[in-house]
């Protein structure tokens, strides 16, 4: 998939504000006037963004090497090759317990079959989680709507998992340029007990390597969610800490420190290797986690 291409999905299946100025797209971040970069491990170079100024609300992004930043855009990212016997101990012994519990991964490929199985997989995700991304997909027409677009996008995989010819969970993700994109995971309670994200998260890694000229599988930002990131980074997620520039004035950098921690971690992130911030604070979630970024720009 293009990047354009991948813009299109934004805008059209969540409803993402996003924008193009010159070759650059743009992705507004939910709540907070501050564009980020529509791939955020992408580098952009600081005085060419600084001309697109006037036309956007505070950009930010990763910077090129030896440039000037004020904030951090922590990914979690796997890289292509996987062996099993390097995740955590505690990870195998799951990886182990799921494959013996005859669960099918597979493509759906009837929509109207796969919409009336999946929403009430949804329903029960979102009661387990108090998921409040999206919300319009708890109505019946929304998550229709949703579906009917996913399956408008060819290139975008949508996984399901099926235990006794029954649908449990369902993931989707979608190949942008050199790298792989992980999206939406949603798991009924009964996927979970059947530990059905630990054999998708073994499919992808297993399917990556596979993948020529591949780059790496994002798995997105880290979250405030330290169980959520915990689970990544025991299935051998790795952190790609980057320097990054927020573009803003005196007064936004004014009202930015007086808004609640959370608000303003979500926006500057942390340091990477657990080395506070300018906002006092940081992340447990960082402490110790490899850095690599080296490895990657050599890629």
């Amino acid at each position: 998939m293009s990047l354009d291409r991948y813009a299109a999905f934004e805008n059209r299946i969540k409803f993402s504000k996003v924008l193009k100025h010159g070759d650059t797209w743009w992705r507004k971040v939910n709540h907070v006037p501050v564009y980020r970069g529509l791939l955020p491990f992408n580098r952009y170079d600081v005085d060419a963004v600084r001309k697109d100024l006037p036309l956007l609300c505070f950009p930010q992004h990763a910077v090129l090497p030896g440039q000037g930043y004020n904030s951090y855009l922590n990914v979690v990212v796997y890289l292509p090759k996987y062996d099993v016997g390097e995740l955590s101990r505690d990870a195998q012994r799951l990886l182990k317990l799921a494959l013996r519990n005859n669960v099918t991964l597979r493509r759906p490929t009837d929509e109207r079959r796969f919409l009336e199985q999946a929403y009430p997989v949804y329903r029960s995700f979102q009661k387990r989680t108090r998921y409040n991304v999206a919300k319009w997909r708890l109505r019946r027409e929304g998550f229709e709507q949703w579906v009917h677009g996913l399956f408008e996008f060819p290139e975008v995989i949508i996984l399901g998992a099926y235990h006794d010819g029954e649908l449990v969970s369902f993931e989707t993700s979608c190949r942008v340029e050199n790298d792989v994109l992980l999206m939406d995971m949603v798991h009924s309670d009964n996927g979970i007990s059947l530990r059905v994200p630990d054999l998708i998260q073994h499919y992808y890694r297993t399917t990556a390597s596979d993948i020529p000229g591949l780059r790496m599988i994002s798995d997105g930002l880290l979250t405030r969610e330290r169980n959520i990131n915990s689970f990544k980074i025991r299935r051998g997620g790795q952190i790609l800490s980057l320097s990054a520039r927020l573009h803003t004035n005196l007064f936004a950098l004014w009202f930015l420190r007086r808004v609640p921690q959370s608000a303003r971690d979500r926006v500057f992130g942390h340091k990477p290797f657990g080395v506070p911030s300018w906002t006092g604070g940081i992340s447990e979630a960082n402490l110790g986690y490899k850095n690599i970024t080296t490895t990657l720009d050599a890629r």
